[in-house]
């Protein structure tokens, strides 16, 4: 059996006295030994893909522009590419905060029909979102179950291609009514890690009636969704 008298420099570690928790060194006061640093693995970060950065964007204004133009009648708005194309249809002083979708380019305004109505027409370079994101990926059978069952709705699978070196299989889904089209965007919000929304066209023929949306799908195999920026 070793003991202190025999060699007692190896047990000098006997006398150190603390970690330090911040930097992970152990601490030996007067030792004269070098203090050891205890390496920490941190978990490497996941980038976010742009696709899915773009989409989200998208969905998110397509969302927000819906819901915040109220009792203005819609007649157009088309969206992507970070640029939006809005018609909508009210009193000619038009109070939508459409600058807080973005940089507004282009505005028009001209009277339609009879009736003291004007249509107002904007072109938006629309803002980009800029935080974490974690969304699950979806399978095209989710999808086609988000629309079976809306009536005069439907999906168009196309052949896959590939794009900058990925394979894609573009998707055209059609979805009728402004509650069931607000739906869709809603669940594509939460489920786009491997879904990229590349265009959102909204045309409303008449106020609360004829309401139809064209989604313009690219999904992407799945990928690890848990990511973070």
């Amino acid at each position: 059996m070793l003991t202190y008298d025999q060699k007692p420099e190896l047990f000098d570690f006997v006398y150190f006295k603390n970690v330090n928790q911040k930097s992970g060194i152990l601490i030996a006061p007067d030792s004269g030994i070098v203090p050891i640093a205890v390496q920490k693995d941190e978990p490497p970060k996941s980038k976010i893909p742009k696709f899915v950065i773009n989409s989200q964007s998208l969905i998110s204004v397509a969302s927000r522009t819906l819901q915040m133009t109220g009792s203005r009648h819609i007649t157009l708005l088309s969206i992507g590419g970070g640029r939006m194309d809005l018609e909508l249809v009210g009193d000619k002083t038009m109070d939508a905060p459409i600058d807080s979708l973005g940089d507004v380019l282009n505005y028009s305004l001209r009277q339609v029909g009879t009736d003291s109505l004007f249509k107002h027409g904007y072109l938006v370079n629309y803002s980009i979102i800029n935080k974490p994101l974690k969304h699950s990926n979806i399978e095209i059978e989710a999808l086609k179950s988000m629309v079976s069952n809306i009536e005069f709705s439907f999906i168009k699978v196309l052949e896959p291609i590939e794009r900058e070196g990925q394979v894609q299989t573009p998707i055209i889904v059609k979805i009728s009514g402004v509650d069931h089209i607000n739906d869709i965007l809603l669940k594509l919000s939460v489920s786009g890690g491997n879904l990229a929304l590349e265009k959102f066209v909204y045309i409303s023929e008449s106020e609360n009636i004829n309401q139809s949306a064209i989604f313009y799908i690219s999904l992407f195999p799945p990928h690890n969704s848990d990511v973070q920026e």
